[in-house]
């Protein structure tokens, strides 16, 4: 969220974007969040404990994949070309 959030900062007037800010408060942000599987969370198939089958990666990669997964679905940015994309 912070990568979100510090795209929308105004560094020259010190404020955030009020509108981008509301759309980041509709996302969901739970683990079950369409735009964080493959990305930042994985379902391990044989997981020690079966209530929690969720991997959080916090790789670089993961999160830049994250990111521009959010922007691109809040309409911020536009997506790769269809040759070039990695996620849909």
């Amino acid at each position: 969220m912070g990568k979100l959030l510090y795209s929308i900062y105004d560094k020259n007037n010190h404020y955030f974007d009020n509108d981008k800010v509301h759309q980041l408060s509709q996302i969901d942000w739970s683990r079950k969040g369409q735009l964080w599987t493959g990305n930042i969370v994985t379902i391990d198939p044989n997981p020690k404990n079966p209530a929690k089958p969720y991997k959080i990666s916090m790789s670089m990669s993961s999160v830049k994949i994250a990111v521009d997964k959010v922007k691109i679905e809040l309409g911020w940015i536009q997506p790769p070309p269809t040759q070039f994309q990695l996620y849909s």
